[in-house]
């Protein structure tokens, strides 16, 4: 077995959610193998294999995607969905031990070790071939992360560790495009059809899947609004929607602001 998707999830609501994930990899890859890593005793949808562990239900659990029975492994986050083809991160494995992308904040890490130049991968998406660089990461990741700063909601963040860990290792690494992870709180720039969705709540997704590979080339996705192509790619009869959207949210943005200064 060469490639497989991997799940990391605990309590039902996230192994619940890890099943819309893996129903949405079978739709669009059927030839996929998923797989769960899990203390539940459950057997949810879209799931091929479940392999119970012991967790510790903080985010380094991630790091047992190497019990899973694949050369190559795509973990994802319980909150994505997947909406084209993804095998194009297989084959960049043939080059490169591990692949992210670059998150779009996290640049408020200090860390005289590492310099500001050096990239935080968004650990929600990642790729990764079995080899003793790769396994020398994992190791390094699971040895920092203990120490690491605490993200919003309180938990201790897996990317500042995972950044040093990748930096300090000799691991080859590959950034992925962001069109295999984009996240629904900021707007991202995009050439080509999205492939992975990231975020809450799943009705945000339901949004972003209708309408982010409605307008071709290259645009940008907008939250609450929608996609806005260059000329040349949209139509007004397309933009037009588009553009209501955004007046309109901005509108009960404005309202609300308004009624706070009060």
């Amino acid at each position: 077995m060469n490639c497989g998707v991997v799940y990391v999830a605990y309590g039902e609501k996230y192994v619940a959610e890890a099943s819309v994930s893996a129903r949405s990899v079978k739709r669009t890859n059927p030839s996929l193998k998923t797989f769960l890593l899990t203390g539940e005793t459950a057997s949810p949808e879209g799931i091929d294999e479940v392999i119970h562990r012991d967790l510790s239900r903080t985010y380094i659990d991630k790091s047992l995607v190497w019990e899973v029975p694949c050369e190559k492994i795509l973990f994802l986050d319980s909150d994505t969905r997947v909406i084209g083809n993804i095998g194009e991160i297989f084959t960049l494995l043939d080059r490169f031990d591990f692949a992210a992308h670059q998150a779009s904040a996290g640049y408020q890490i200090d860390d005289p070790d590492v310099p500001h130049s050096f990239p935080v991968f968004n650990a929600g998406v990642l790729a990764f071939r079995k080899t003793p660089a790769t396994r020398a990461m994992l190791d390094r990741w699971i040895e920092l992360f203990p120490g690491g700063p605490l993200d919003h909601a309180g938990a201790i963040s897996d990317q500042p560790a995972l950044r040093k860990a990748v930096y300090e290792t000799d691991l080859r690494f590959a950034v992925l495009a962001s069109e295999y992870n984009i996240m629904p709180m900021a707007p991202m720039g995009l050439g080509r059809d999205a492939r992975i969705l990231h975020g809450r709540p799943s009705s945000t997704l339901d949004f972003m899947e209708k309408h982010i590979n409605s307008v071709g080339g290259r645009r940008a996705w907008i939250p609450h609004v929608g996609c806005i192509g260059r000329p040349v790619n949209q139509s007004f009869r397309e933009a037009f929607p588009v553009f209501l959207r955004g007046a309109k949210r901005f509108f009960l943005i404005s309202r609300r602001l308004r009624r706070m200064a009060k």
